[in-house]
């Protein structure tokens, strides 16, 4: 080893030890978790889609043995939720899920799949958790066509590719003929490509929205 690279690793193992000594400060005086909620107040606010949009007012609250006295044991019914909610937020909490609250589903059961109109089809991501050995890889698409044989097409596009999409801001038109290359397709999951879902079914899963008075799901 000639003197220049003695030199050279001497100064990147000093410039290491002081990164170091200035991260292990900065943790121990909260600066890093500082910068942390600041990164997150910044995309609350500019790259979510609230409604309506955050305030720098936060609201703490506490299930605690009064509040138990006067509205009863937790966890409240639907109804009473609703009660307390009311005026508080525009929408019912579940009407979130598929605008600001999303779910990646990796592995998806088949019982998350029958209960896609419940959960929301604009709100779950299907994933295959890969590497992980309880993922579906190396055997994914008989997988997937074990559990989307008889859900319809346009639940399926959803499920497996379009939420992530738009969660995510990919492009479609870029993504497209990859997807036409390397699938899945409904021929390749066995399925009916004249199937669509019936929105009386969709409807219907979703009782509350009639209960409440909210009006069909969008």
């Amino acid at each position: 080893m000639v003197k220049s690279d003695r030199r050279l690793q001497t100064r990147l193992l000093g410039i290491g030890v002081a990164m170091t000594v200035v991260a292990v400060a900065a943790d121990q005086c909260d600066l890093l978790a500082m910068i942390e909620r600041a990164l997150y107040d910044a995309r609350a606010q500019y790259c979510q889609f609230f409604a309506p949009k955050p305030s720098d007012r936060i609201v703490h609250l506490d299930i605690d043995d009064a509040a138990t006295d006067v509205i009863g044991r937790w966890p409240w019914s639907r109804k009473k939720m609703a009660a307390l909610l009311e005026g508080k937020i525009s929408k019912l909490p579940s009407d979130y899920f598929g605008t600001n609250i999303f779910i990646g589903a990796s592995t998806m059961s088949k019982e998350e799949i029958r209960r896609r109109y419940v959960i929301g089809t604009d709100v779950v991501m299907w994933g295959t958790d890969y590497p992980h050995p309880e993922g579906t890889w190396p055997h994914t698409l008989p997988r997937l066509r074990a559990d989307f044989a008889d859900v319809p097409v346009d639940d399926t596009a959803r499920l497996l590719g379009l939420n992530a999409a738009e969660v995510y801001g990919f492009d479609l038109d870029a993504l497209r003929p990859i997807a036409a290359r390397i699938g899945p397709s409904p021929d390749s999951l066995g399925q009916d490509a004249t199937h669509r879902s019936d929105p009386a079914v969709r409807d219907a899963a979703r009782w509350w929205k009639a209960e409440y008075g909210v009006g069909a799901p969008g």
